[in-house]
């Protein structure tokens, strides 16, 4: 495990070196934790597989994770022959190689479809044509919409869009991201700052973030704000009454360990939460640090093992191919 491992910042790229590096172990460890079966099992379902190219955990992601019944019961009795390596990890470090016959077949089918779909549209063309001749503008209109689309599209005749007045393209954007309750809330929030700071609050939003020790942990859309007598940013959470609160007006547990994470992954020491009922202020309190132990005990005894053997089979396929003798 951790014994030897060195600068490790937990990234793909260095787990993949690191069971590389120490293949022999690490496979030699799958072994003494699965049953043969599986054992067996799980090389045929890697032989299959196609790394994915990132191991990254939003908050929202990491928790589904980390409250895993499965994966837990596989930590906790890691000493006996567990059964099977938990699918939710499988699934997040691989993809299902894509099947390239299957693929081809339904490519050909496809082509055969749009082939007779072509065909058809030219004979409705011609007799669209070929009908006695309208009055006005109605053959413009009968032509534009024929011919528009390619052959699996459906003709759909062709309107102006009207031009739209000023900001309202923002607006629909700036909806789609706070709805009306939480603008009204971070309005009514920031006018009972303003009344008590008569120096500027400063507002910062960070896209993507990640924690400085452990990459693979990332805060994504998160609000922040600085208070004048402050030099510290806080984070501020816009939540929903029914949405995030239990019905006795706490935090629900998943909400809770996503403003930790972020905090943590910011290195931020208060989040003020907000909400059209509540207004209450969280701080970090340390539980982050079972985030971090739970991901170590996933990698060193699920990721790299499996890691590794990935490596070999791939390696061992192709050696066999090579060389089938």
């Amino acid at each position: 495990g951790e014994r030897n491992w060195k600068a490790g910042k937990y990234t793909l790229v260095d787990l993949q070196d690191y069971a590389t590096k120490n293949q022999d172990q690490l496979i030699m460890h799958l072994k003494n934790i699965l049953e043969p079966d599986e054992f067996n099992a799980l090389k045929k379902e890697l032989i299959c597989s196609v790394l994915n190219k990132v191991f990254l955990f939003t908050a929202q992601k990491y928790y589904e994770l980390f409250k895993n019944g499965e994966l837990k019961e596989f930590l906790k009795n890691i000493n006996g022959k567990s059964k099977k390596i938990p699918m939710k990890l499988l699934n997040i470090l691989f993809s299902k190689k894509k099947n390239n016959r299957k693929r081809k077949a339904q490519e050909q089918m496809q082509r055969e479809g749009n082939n007779i779909n072509l065909k058809k549209k030219q004979e409705e063309k011609i007799s669209i044509h070929s009908n006695e001749h309208k009055s006005g503008n109605e053959d413009n209109v009968i032509k534009e919409q024929t011919t528009l689309g390619t052959e699996n599209e459906k003709t759909i005749p062709i309107h102006p869009i009207g031009h739209k007045r000023g900001n309202e393209d923002n607006n629909v954007i700036e909806e789609l991201w706070l709805d009306e309750d939480s603008r009204m809330v971070i309005k009514n929030w920031y006018e009972e700052k303003k009344n008590h700071y008569r120096e500027r609050i400063f507002f910062n939003y960070i896209g993507i973030h990640e924690h400085q020790a452990y990459p693979c942990f990332i805060a994504q859309d998160v609000l922040q704000f600085r208070l004048p007598d402050d030099p510290d940013y806080r984070i501020l959470a816009i939540l929903q009454d029914k949405r995030d609160f239990t019905n006795s007006r706490k935090l629900k547990k998943e909400v809770e360990f996503a403003l930790q994470f972020n905090m943590a992954v910011l290195d931020v020491q208060f989040s003020e939460v907000i909400s059209s009922g509540f207004v209450c202020k969280i701080q970090a309190n340390g539980s982050f640090a079972e985030s971090i132990s739970f991901l170590k005990n996933i990698v060193f005894e699920i990721v790299l093992p499996v890691l590794a053997l990935y490596n070999w089979v791939k390696l061992n396929a192709f050696e066999n191919a090579v060389n089938p003798n």
